[in-house]
């Protein structure tokens, strides 16, 4: 089972015309979980439509996508061109707010690395102050920031 996503305002074209790729190079993943963490990383899509791609519509082997970050054994690529829309089924459509596509995207990479999801993206969310503050009022807390300084301005400042 493999699938696809791709930005929501491109879902029409693609029911239509099926997945095209100018450079030969569609992307498939083969764990749907992962997707999210695709969202998050490569594609930076907060509003996102999944794709199940039947494997018939595949006129060549599969190539492993060299991509240096967790979940990469499960990142393909399909050097062809065109994959028709009939072996393309729509599966849903994703809309998140950023923060939560970050941290549901930090949630799968801490499971995949052994570790306390929860406290994972606590450790995440501490070194980002809008993160921070949307994190702390989304569950009623009140962490305080691991960096004293607001890094985002200091990054402006000093760069």
């Amino acid at each position: 089972m493999y699938y696809h996503i791709s930005d929501i305002k491109n879902k029409d074209r693609i029911l239509k015309e099926g997945l095209i790729s100018k450079e030969k190079e569609i992307f498939v993943c083969n764990n749907k979980e992962h997707l999210i963490v695709i969202a998050s990383s490569q594609i930076g899509a907060e509003n996102f439509s999944i794709y199940q791609i039947n494997e018939a519509g595949f006129e060549v082997d599969l190539i492993q996508d060299n991509v240096a970050e967790i979940g990469a054994e499960f990142q393909f690529i399909v050097k062809q061109s065109k994959i028709e829309s009939k072996f393309i089924t729509h599966l849903e459509d994703k809309n998140y707010h950023s923060f939560d596509l970050y941290e549901e995207s930090e949630k799968i990479k801490a499971l995949h690395m052994n570790l306390n999801p929860e406290k994972h993206v606590q450790s995440c969310v501490r070194l980002n102050k809008k993160w921070l503050s949307y994190y702390n009022e989304k569950y009623n807390l009140n962490l305080e920031q691991i960096i004293p300084i607001d890094f985002e301005e200091y990054l402006k400042n000093n760069l």
